[in-house]
C-alpha cells in the first residue's frame, strides 16, 4: 500500500528548479570562463589597484535605503516606516516617487531626493527584488536577447546581450524612473538593488551614465549575471567617462546562491565584487578590464560542494542578510507573508 506523503515532505518544484539551474550554471562557469593565470611579475599592471577602499559603513547606509524599497507603495511615498526603516536614513519631505504597479507588483521601488548642503540635487533609486519566489522566478528568464532593441529601449551598446527577464523587468519600470529623476532635477544619482533588484539597478546605471546623468555610485547585494562581456566592457567604460571607480560595489555572501544565476559562457558579473567570508571578514576581489570578474576570489562559492551545502542547510537564509542585517524590516508591516525568506520556506515545503 502505498503511503500519502505530507505536503511538509515533497519538495516543491520550485525548489527543484532553481537547484538545477544553480548547479547547472555552476558547472558551465567552472568548465567555460575561468580567467587566465596572471603571472605575479605582472600583477601590478594586470590588477586594477588605484580604486578606492571599501566602506562598509557606506554599504550600510545604502543597504537601509535598501530595504525601506520592500515596504508597501504608500509607507514608501509617506516615510513611514518606523525609527529602524524611515527614520534611519534621511530624505526630502514630499519627494518620493514609488516605482511599480502596486503592492502585490512582483516589481518595486523608488526615486527620491537625498538631502544635501551642496547645491547639486542628489537622488537615491533603490529597486526592490520580486515580492514572493513565483514571480522571482517568472522573472528570471535567462534567454539571450539583444540590448538595447525595438522592445527594449536602452543606450546604443554595440554586441550586448542581457539575459531577457532582466532586461524585460527593467523595461517595464525605466520610464517611471526616468520621469521621477528628470522632475525631481537629480543631478548626480546613487543606485542601489538588491538580487532581481540589483539587476535592475545595474541595467539603469549603464542607461542613465550613457544619457549624462551622472550615477556616482552603484551598489548592489546579491545579484545575479546581467549581460555578456561587451556588456560589462561597456558598463566599466561608461563609469570611467563620469570618473567613476568602480564602476559599482557588488556585494556577495559566501553560499548566496543567487549570484551564480545566469553564469555561463560570455556571460560575466560587473566589477567590483567585495565578497564576504563570513558575516565580519570580506575581501575585495582583484580584476582589470580583461577579467571584470575575478572568479579565483569566490571560487569556494561556486564549487558545486559548497553550493549544495549552502542550500541543503542555509537556504536562502545568506541570500537575505547583508552587512549584519535582513533586507526584510523587522515588526513594519513591510513585507507579506509569502515574500522574501517567508516565500521560499513556503516554497520548499510545497505549500505555494
Amino acid at each position: 500500500m502505498r503511503r500519502s506523503r505530507n505536503p511538509a515532505d515533497r519538495p516543491s518544484a520550485a525548489l527543484r528548479w532553481l537547484s538545477q539551474l544553480l548547479l547547472s550554471t555552476s558547472a558551465r562557469a567552472l568548465t567555460h570562463v575561468a580567467p587566465r593565470a596572471v603571472h605575479p611579475q605582472n600583477r601590478s599592471s594586470a590588477w586594477h589597484t588605484s580604486q578606492p577602499a571599501f566602506d562598509e559603513a557606506a554599504a550600510l547606509e545604502r543597504f537601509l535605503y535598501l530595504r525601506i524599497s520592500t515596504c508597501p507603495p504608500d509607507v514608501i511615498s509617506s516615510w513611514s516606516c518606523g525609527s529602524i526603516g524611515c527614520d534611519a536614513v534621511p530624505v526630502s519631505p514630499g519627494s518620493v516617487h514609488g516605482l511599480g504597479s502596486g503592492e502585490n507588483s512582483a516589481l518595486q521601488g523608488y526615486v527620491a531626493r537625498i538631502p544635501s548642503t551642496l547645491p547639486t540635487v542628489s537622488c537615491i533609486v533603490s529597486f526592490r527584488d520580486s515580492s514572493n519566489l513565483r514571480n522571482w522566478l517568472t522573472d528570471v528568464d535567462l534567454r539571450r536577447v539583444a540590448w538595447p532593441s525595438d522592445e527594449l529601449p536602452g543606450p546604443a551598446c554595440p554586441g550586448c546581450m542581457v539575459h531577457s527577464g532582466f532586461a524585460r523587468a527593467y523595461n517595464t519600470l525605466r520610464d517611471s524612473h526616468l520621469s521621477a529623476i528628470r522632475s525631481l532635477g537629480c543631478r548626480n544619482v546613487s543606485l542601489v538593488g538588491h538580487s532581481l533588484g540589483g539587476a535592475l539597478a545595474t541595467l539603469a546605471a549603464l542607461d542613465l551614465r550613457a544619457s549624462g546623468i551622472l550615477v556616482d555610485n552603484l551598489w548592489t547585494f546579491g545579484s545575479p549575471v546581467v549581460g555578456n562581456e561587451a556588456f560589462t566592457t561597456a558598463f566599466i567604460e561608461a563609469a570611467a567617462q563620469q570618473h567613476v571607480h568602480p564602476a559599482s560595489w557588488r556585494v556577495v555572501n559566501k553560499h548566496d546562491p543567487v549570484p551564480l544565476v545566469g553564469r555561463e559562457k560570455h556571460f560575466t558579473h560587473v566589477p567590483a565584487q567585495v565578497y564576504y567570508k563570513d558575516s565580519s571578514n570580506y575581501e575585495v576581489c582583484d580584476w582589470s578590464l580583461e577579467h571584470p570578474e575575478n572568479r579565483s576570489c569566490n571560487l569556494q562559492q561556486a564549487s558545486l560542494p559548497s553550493l549544495t551545502l549552502g542550500l541543503l542547510f542555509d537556504g536562502l537564509s545568506t541570500h537575505y542578510t547583508y552587512v549584519n542585517h535582513s533586507v526584510i524590516l523587522p515588526g513594519e508591516g513591510c513585507r507579506s507573508v509569502k515574500s522574501s525568506r517567508a516565500a521560499f520556506k513556503l516554497a520548499t515545503t510545497g505549500l505555494i
